[in-house]
């Protein structure tokens, strides 16, 4: 069994369309990382792997794998990598590149609200009276909750989530 697992792993790993799927998901600076992570998962499952190389399934298991591995919040590839690299990361790992014409106007959309959401908050300035709010909101994107902002700021988390709360009716409010 050891032989035919070893077998079956080293011709997924030289599978071109593998290394194709891959490239639509991963950057280039991050895909042999990534290639790592994934065939560790892999061997954590020996059962299901055998079981879908008999099945001729194999490429769907291991793609199903992938889409695990980047939806995973807590997984050692969002710790170890997609944290540390940073939003700009995570939005091109998780979207990949666009082909279809109409996920592409729905990208279009999403950036378009993105934008508007970010200039309300450079005009909250103005209107809320203190630039604390646009600062906050700059703090959130860059550490990603209030709980690591409060952290890395040195402020209350309290105070933090008050912020955000203020910053959220701000923002839900069409004045």
């Amino acid at each position: 069994m050891t032989e035919k697992l070893n077998d079956i792993i080293t011709a997924l790993y030289n599978d071109t369309q593998l290394n194709e799927c891959l490239e639509k998901f991963v950057p280039h600076y991050l895909r042999d990382d990534f290639k790592q992570e994934l065939f560790i998962k892999l061997m954590q499952y020996p059962d299901s792997v055998l079981r879908a190389s008999q099945n001729q399934q194999l490429r769907f298991f291991a793609v199903r794998v992938i889409i695990s591995i980047l939806r995973e919040k807590r997984g050692s590839w969002e710790r170890n990598y997609v944290r540390s690299v940073g939003v700009e990361l995570r939005d091109e790992i998780t979207t990949g590149p666009v082909t279809d014409p109409a996920s592409f106007d729905e990208r279009r959309m999403r950036e378009e609200r993105q934008d508007r959401v970010m200039e309300r908050i450079r005009e909250s300035e103005k209107e809320l009276g203190s630039p604390y709010y646009r600062l906050l909101m700059e703090a959130l994107l860059e550490h990603g909750n209030p709980s690591r902002v409060a952290k890395a700021v040195g402020i209350p988390r309290q105070s933090v989530y008050d912020g955000v709360k203020r910053i959220r009716k701000y923002l839900t409010n069409d004045n």
